[in-house]
């Protein structure tokens, strides 16, 4: 039993490092890019967020965020692309330009 509880800690313990670390992150890349960020974390039904910024309407809608026109979605290949080029962690991002 003691063993468990011991695993459990240290899981509990890195998830909650990692999520220091990310939200760490996610504030540098915010203030380094000029860029507004938010992260959500769902973990066994406890939210955990982060926004860098208070500007009213932030974050978007889902539908605000995704247009079909000028989307950028990240797409899963089998570490090719479409043109057979290897892919370092089989993720391409496909990125429309709306003039």
């Amino acid at each position: 039993m003691a063993k468990i509880r011991i695993e459990r800690h240290i899981v509990r313990e890195k998830a909650r490092k990692r999520t220091q670390s990310l939200f760490r992150k996610a504030n540098e890349l915010a203030q380094i890019a000029d860029a507004n960020i938010y992260v959500v974390i769902n973990r066994n039904d406890k939210y955990q967020i982060y926004k860098s910024t208070d500007q009213p309407g932030w974050p978007p809608s889902e539908q605000e965020m995704v247009r079909p026109q000028d989307a950028t979605l990240p797409t899963m290949l089998d570490n090719h692309d479409r043109r057979g080029n290897i892919l370092s962690r089989g993720i391409k991002v496909q990125r429309t330009l709306s003039l």
